[in-house]
């Protein structure tokens, strides 16, 4: 059933322990996010741009949800950062973290209200938090799953700002010639139920399977045991690049006799090793993208993106890689 949102709005409460626990999780790290740059502002004394800061805080949050066991070392990677942007010492950053935490222990009735804007806008508010969306995707989930699970969807996405990259994504007709261009199934590594072009696909969160993801593809690579064509366009944080690089990579060499495929799409870093070992290993093929030879599209507003940095465009196995670059160029 379609949903004509001009002549709805949504408004009901929920009361459940389990939705109350994600609610204060998330409105307790949105507080502590918020707290963090306004006491690292005020007490260094510097104009530190917001972007940056978010840009940090979100490196930081994907990088533990992916990597839980690391959490120390993606902690004072955020740490140095900061450090970097405020010039502070080491212990005010540690005292700047510790005591900007306040802990939501909110156990009533929680308002969510979802509502039409204009012809191309959703507000969806849910309690405090409250946030923009194409009108046409929310449709599209809505159409997938309850009022109740799309919800529980953006709560869980809320710490990643739908205008960061992590909203973005290549353009689905790229997808779709990747994918028809093989006899092996594509799987879209790096995606969620916001922004995937194809329907097999891996997100962040196991509870993503609701809208027909499959489990984080860290753990996914772990078990595949047949020939797969991967699209992996990771998170552009160093960690997740180079782990991805390192599974993918020896994912290929375990089944490149069954014909497995890579494609890489990664940031124009020359100084991370792992991509220096993919740009000069045996099996790769490599083309540079300059940011005016493809575009991207931000799925949370429905908004082609001129790109913002060079990329490497990087594939292993038997992948037409020349006419994929020129499948980038047309759109532009």
């Amino acid at each position: 059933m379609m949903i004509d949102f001009q002549n709805i709005l949504f408004k009901t409460t929920i009361q459940d322990a389990k939705f109350n626990n994600l609610y204060n999780h998330i409105s307790s790290n949105m507080i502590w996010k918020k707290n963090i740059y306004n006491r690292l502002v005020k007490i260094s004394n510097k104009k530190i741009k917001q972007y940056k800061f978010d840009k940090a805080f979100s490196c930081y949050y994907i990088d533990t949800l992916n990597f839980p066991d690391n959490h120390d070392d993606i902690m004072d990677d955020f740490k140095h950062k900061l450090q970097r942007y405020s010039n502070l010492q080491i212990n005010s950053i540690n005292e700047i973290i510790r005591f900007s935490f306040m802990k939501i222990l909110s156990d009533g009735p929680i308002t969510i209200e979802i509502k039409y804007i204009n012809d191309q806008q959703i507000l969806i508010s849910v309690g405090r938090i409250k946030q923009y969306f194409d009108k046409s995707l929310i449709e599209k989930l809505l159409y997938q799953c309850s009022p109740k699970l799309v919800i529980n969807l953006i709560l869980r996405y809320s710490l990643l700002d739908t205008k960061t990259g992590y909203f973005w994504s290549i353009n689905k007709y790229v997808y779709d010639h990747i994918k028809n261009s093989s006899n092996l199934e594509t799987i879209e590594c790096f995606a969620s139920p916001f922004n995937n072009n194809i329907d097999n696909y891996c997100s962040v969160f196991n509870l993503d399977s609701s809208f027909g993801s499959k489990v984080n593809f860290f753990r996914y690579i772990k078990n595949l045991n047949e020939p797969k064509q991967l699209v992996i366009n990771p998170p552009f944080t160093e960690l997740m690049i180079s782990k991805s690089i390192r599974v993918s990579y020896n994912y290929f060499i375990r089944m490149r006799v069954h014909g497995a495929k890579c494609i890489f799409m990664l940031p124009y870093w020359n100084d991370l090793a792992d991509i220096q070992f993919l740009l000069n290993n045996e099996y790769s093929n490599v083309i540079v993208m300059n940011t005016s030879e493809y575009t991207i599209n931000n799925y949370s507003i429905n908004n082609k993106i001129i790109a913002p940095m060079p990329v490497y465009l990087i594939t292993l196995g038997n992948v037409d890689i020349e006419t994929i670059y020129n499948m980038f160029n047309s759109s532009v």
